[in-house]
């Protein structure tokens, strides 16, 4: 059952989208997204859209924050994306503790490791750092 709507509701409707353009504005999110960019999850124009571009920007991010942070990554850790965002070491490092804390602890990486998952369809991704020691 649909109910009629009345000059009220239209312009208390009309009032509302002004006011969301207006914040949206002020806030700078008012760029157009296509709808391809929609559909791969693509948040703005340095988000990559695609799954090589998505993961490598992510282990840079990774690399770049262990080294900021000045945990050794020698040997490289293996690192898997889980469900979710979270962030897993997979091989036997004496740092493997200390490097999932930091990383996980990270809202920024385990959110951009969840939009790597959700281009992968849901798969598990996996991933070696590269070697700082050269």
């Amino acid at each position: 059952m649909s109910l009629p709507i009345t000059p009220v509701t239209a312009a208390a409707a009309r009032m509302a989208g002004s006011a969301v353009s207006r914040v949206s504005e002020s806030l700078g999110l008012n760029k157009t997204l296509g709808f391809d960019q929609i559909l791969q999850g693509a948040s703005g124009e340095n988000s990559p859209v695609n799954l090589d571009d998505a993961k490598q920007s992510l282990v840079d991010k990774i690399s770049e924050t262990l080294s900021s942070l000045g945990l050794p990554v020698n040997p490289p850790p293996k690192i898997s994306v889980q469900d979710g965002g979270r962030l897993q070491v997979e091989n036997n490092i004496p740092q493997a503790a200390q490097i999932e804390a930091a990383l996980n602890s990270d809202v920024g990486l385990t959110d951009q490791a969840t939009r790597l998952i959700q281009l992968s369809g849901g798969r598990e991704i996996q991933f070696q750092l590269p070697d700082s020691s050269t």
